[in-house]
């Protein structure tokens, strides 16, 4: 683990944070939030206003405890033997929810037709309703304008 190494939080520490009842030391807490699987350790101190040794200790142990883990690992030297958009193996057969690497597995699916069509209704029906609210404004106004 170097300054330029970048983590990413594991499904134990998004868990973490979404809980209402952390289990781990504000100081901790802290720089879990601020793990994002895209700042390196060295942008992470800057951020939480620590020393790049002191935040590598934090980050030991938030990798030890399972909170987070290494976004981009130094062997990734294996990943570059694999097809493109194809993931790596994986390091161990524990039950992980690493979903960062769905990122990178292509174009995104087209919307469905009916949730476009939805979609159109809405729209169509937010536009009659404002229409005749402006309907109803005027006649008023002028029902006004009449009686004067």
């Amino acid at each position: 683990m170097n300054l330029s190494t970048v983590f990413t939080k594991s499904a134990k520490g998004v868990m973490e944070l979404s809980s209402r009842a952390s289990r781990l030391p504000r100081d901790l807490m802290k720089v879990l939030r601020l793990v994002d699987g895209k700042s390196t350790v060295r942008q992470l101190a800057e951020a939480a206003g620590l020393s790049p040794a002191s935040l590598l200790a934090t980050m030991e142990k938030l990798e030890k405890e399972g909170y987070v883990k290494e976004f981009a690992p130094s062997g990734a030297s294996q990943a570059t033997n694999a097809r493109p958009g194809t993931a790596p193996p994986p390091e161990d057969e524990g039950e992980s929810l690493d979903f960062t690497i769905i990122l990178n597995t292509g174009p995104l699916r087209p919307r469905s037709a009916e949730a476009d069509a939805g979609r159109r209704a809405r729209e169509e029906a937010q536009r009659r309703a404002r229409e005749e609210a402006a309907a109803r404004v005027r006649e008023e106004a002028e029902r006004r304008a009449r009686l004067e």
